[in-house]
């Protein structure tokens, strides 16, 4: 009998010690205001409330906690800034604390750490994909964009996969100088099931090693987030390696085929780029730019069917520009101010990320880490009137892109911050830029997009994981006129005669 009183008493002084000492260690760091955290487990439930209800949590931290807020995972502090002037000073100097991400999904520059492969890796990206060299892929975003409304007349029900297929052969054709026909939507489809969980792993605190990281330390087959990993990076592995390999035979075939993964293949051997790395590169590359394009062009497509208004204001603005002749093309985009602001809008009122992935030191311990909160950073009040509000109008007078406007010496310049911040800015950005301005306004000249009645459309109806892209929803689209629709087909006709010309050219020139 006296032995489980023993018991029990050791259990409660160890508990009683354990909890003294860790609020003595956490009052010892002078961190923000936070949830109270449990011991060894940290804000477990506040982590579990933030996986389920990202958008409210986050947005509730200011209101709580100020500027800044401490959220700890297991024994670890994370850090959610929610000032915009606290997040352009932190900008991204050091990604988790935990390696495993980084170890086991290497050169994936979204989550390695500030060192010379992340810098030369930065470059390589930055180089390729800069304002100047972008152009030369801006003919392939003009075809998926007509690709794109074609397909909307054909099938609107399934806007979200063609908003995917979209997406994905705007990135393709920038990596590979090819784009995906429909014979391979299983490679698309498979693609978009890969990225989903790895957008899980990418977030931090949705996986049980962030609250207890002595579980790393188990054998690899004792971890089950390794063998989903695995399998998931062999399943992508196998479908770039087939691309690459087209790539590089349509390389020595036509000696000018302009794509990233050939340019990137000339530097094998520098900046501590392999095969390895050149794998993983691409295939950062080609997820994280469909994905977050495809989740735009989705919380667009939501956003407009719960705004009729604004869509009508956008039709007024395309009609007076562009008119019902022809199709908008890019050079139309500084006389449409409508639009460009209701993009900007978009971005700001529906980020596609909770947070963004850039940290810095200052005086907190080594390795804490540093979370933008996006919701909240869009939804300042003392930066935006109304901020809940849907109001494209804020930005109308605002001339910048939001490419120029991110690089800005004054966080107050930003319209949103989407793309992230500092070292860690996306480098896609130009790309993603145009080729959503050539979709937005080219959806916009040719439909009608309403909410049907009686089916609810809820914003907060969103994937759990690190990119938060809308779950299945309906709405209706319908085009503005026959005559819109006879210019869409007129113009996909032409283009299929231009290309069966040149491939009879070609076939003669050969023979």
């Amino acid at each position: 009998m006296l032995l489980p009183f023993i018991c029990l008493c050791v259990v409660i002084l160890s508990y009683c010690w354990i909890k003294v000492r860790k609020a003595a260690y956490h009052d010892s760091l002078s961190l923000p205001n936070g949830p109270q955290p449990f011991p060894h487990f940290g804000n477990i439930w506040t982590l579990y409330r933030l996986s389920a209800s990202p958008r409210k949590i986050c947005g509730s931290f200011k209101a709580h906690y100020g500027d800044m807020t401490t959220v700890w995972m297991g024994s670890w502090p994370t850090v959610f800034i929610n000032s915009p002037q606290g997040a352009a000073a932190g900008t991204a100097s050091r990604p988790m604390h935990n390696n495993f991400r980084h170890t086991n999904l290497p050169d994936r520059i979204v989550v390695a750490p500030a060192d010379d492969t992340f810098r030369n890796q930065r470059k390589t990206y930055h180089t390729i994909l800069s304002k100047s060299a972008s152009a030369a892929f801006h003919k392939g975003s003009d075809l998926e964009s007509l690709l794109l409304v074609e397909k909307l007349l054909d099938g609107p029900s399934d806007f979200r996969f063609h908003c995917e297929r979209f997406a994905i052969n705007v990135v393709f054709q920038v990596i590979y100088g090819r784009r995906l026909g429909d014979e391979e939507d299983g490679d698309i489809a498979d693609l978009y099931e890969i990225w989903k969980t790895m957008y899980l792993y990418f977030l931090p605190g949705t996986c049980v090693f962030d609250v207890f990281p002595s579980l790393l330390k188990l054998p690899q087959w004792m971890q089950p987030w390794y063998w989903i990993l695995s399998i998931l990076k062999r399943k992508e592995a196998r479908i770039q390696k087939k691309y690459i390999e087209q790539a590089k035979w349509e390389a020595a075939a036509s000696q000018n085929l302009e794509c990233f993964a050939n340019k990137l293949r000339e530097k094998k051997g520098s900046d501590g780029i392999n095969d390895k790395a050149h794998l993983n590169m691409l295939a950062m590359l080609l997820g994280a730019g469909s994905d977050t394009t495809s989740a735009m062009m989705q919380l667009f497509f939501k956003a407009m069917a719960l705004h009729p208004d604004k869509v009508d204001l956008a039709h007024a603005e395309l009609d007076r520009v562009v008119g019902g002749e022809r199709l908008p093309v890019y050079e139309d985009a500084q006389n449409l101010p409508y639009i460009r602001a209701l993009i900007k809008e978009v971005h700001r009122w529906a980020p596609i990320a909770v947070v963004v992935l850039g940290y810095r030191d200052y005086t907190f311990p080594k390795g804490t880490i540093f979370f933008p909160n996006i919701p909240t950073l869009n939804m300042d009040d003392t930066r935006y009137t109304d901020p809940s509000s849907f109001e494209p109008l804020r930005f109308i007078n605002d001339s910048q892109d939001s490419v120029s406007s991110a690089q800005s010496s004054s966080h107050l310049d930003r319209d949103h911050v989407n793309y992230g911040f500092g070292r860690r800015f996306c480098p896609g950005a130009y790309v993603a830029e145009y080729a959503i301005f050539m979709a937005v306004s080219r959806i916009l000249w040719a439909f009608d997009l309403k909410q049907i009645p009686g089916l609810e459309i809820r914003m907060d109806r969103e994937r759990a994981g690190l990119l938060k892209k809308p779950r299945s929803f309906k709405m209706s689209i319908t085009p503005r006129s026959q005559q819109y629709s006879n210019l869409i087909f007129g113009e996909i006709n032409r283009i299929n005669d231009r290309l069966e010309n040149s491939e009879r050219r070609d076939s003669v020139g050969g023979g």
